[in-house]
């Protein structure tokens, strides 16, 4: 059913789409004009790559955020500029855990594996 919707979506036989953000493996989606975005979805990092989705191809977009009762909703609701003028979230890894380093190494090596192809 995502595929027969997605393929409705992209030939402009629907005009919108609800979905989580899973919607969005793997696909270019370049002409979403609005994103709704309903909750805080758990880091500031999140939700500009999700807003981001709309206005590609240099056209103009809208990103809204409704909030709902949560702490972290509630917060930025009343402390606008935390959301807005923040930078986005640092990203800290234990390198002396050897699974995390492991999957780090072996991605890093996949990607250079598939340039070379």
């Amino acid at each position: 059913e995502r595929r027969k919707i997605e393929s409705a979506f992209f030939g402009g036989k629907i005009c919108g789409v609800a979905a989580t953000n899973a919607l969005e493996l793997g696909i270019d989606v370049g002409e979403i004009d609005v994103t709704l975005h309903l909750g805080f979805p758990g880091s500031i990092a999140s939700l500009w790559q999700q807003a981001g989705r709309g206005g590609r191809r240099d056209r103009p977009s809208l990103a809204i955020y409704v909030a709902f009762g949560g702490p972290l909703d509630q917060y930025f609701m009343n402390n606008p500029r935390k959301l807005f003028e923040r930078s986005i979230e640092c990203c800290h890894i234990d390198s002396q855990n050897k699974q995390t380093l492991f999957r780090f190494l072996n991605s890093i090596w996949s990607v250079q594996l598939m340039n070379t192809l």
